[in-house]
């Protein structure tokens, strides 16, 4: 008996594999070849900023150009971020940039009537200054506004806004730094606007 079995071992090893199985084996082989060869020509290249130092930041509705060294934050609201400049040694006022996305059934001159209104308002020292109008960002319709308060510590901090609308919601776009470091970042900032784009729903 043990002679039959070691005769029949044999005979099945110089048979070797079976057609078939083999065949299926070399096609399952081939296939994982193709699909990795195709997930990586066919994949969507990783998208990288056109400006040295910014990165490429999507929030909520938008994207745009944020400087690399600046912070992003999230407020209390999931339609606000903030964005931080970086603090130097003699700096005691950051700098920021915060995008608001607000839901309305207004229309640009009616709702930016209604913020001036509200600032106007909340804050006794609030002026508004010279030169309020209608602009456009990147083709959108929107308008710029700019204004001076007093804080707690009686400095003079300064705010430039733009509105931009885009169905049922309006983006504000506030820009807010001490009078006197207004302009330090005012490239940066303007980059961070150019670049704005209201992402497709």
């Amino acid at each position: 008996m043990a002679d039959e079995i070691n005769t029949d071992a044999k005979a099945a090893g110089r048979k070797g594999i079976d057609p078939k199985v083999k065949y299926a084996a070399a096609f399952i082989v081939i296939a994982i070849a193709a699909y990795v060869i195709a997930f990586n020509v066919l994949k969507p290249p990783e998208q990288e900023s056109p400006l040295a130092g910014y990165e490429i930041y999507r929030g909520p509705g938008f994207v745009f150009l944020k400087p690399e060294s600046w912070t992003a934050r999230m407020l209390d609201s999931p339609a606000s971020v903030a964005f931080y400049s970086p603090v130097g040694k003699d700096d005691y006022y950051q700098e920021y940039v915060r995008i608001d996305r607000e839901n309305t059934t207004l229309n640009l001159s009616s709702f930016v009537i209604r913020d001036f209104y509200l600032m106007d308002r909340l804050i006794p020292t609030l002026d508004i200054l010279p030169g309020p109008g209608p602009t456009t960002v990147n083709g959108n319709e929107a308008f710029r506004a700019g204004f001076t308060l007093l804080d707690s510590s009686n400095r003079t901090v300064r705010l430039g806004r733009v509105y931009i609308p885009k169905g049922n919601d309006v983006f504000v776009i506030t820009y807010t730094a001490l009078n006197e470091t207004f302009l330090e970042y005012q490239t940066e900032v303007s980059i961070m606007l150019d670049s704005f784009t209201i992402a497709s729903p």
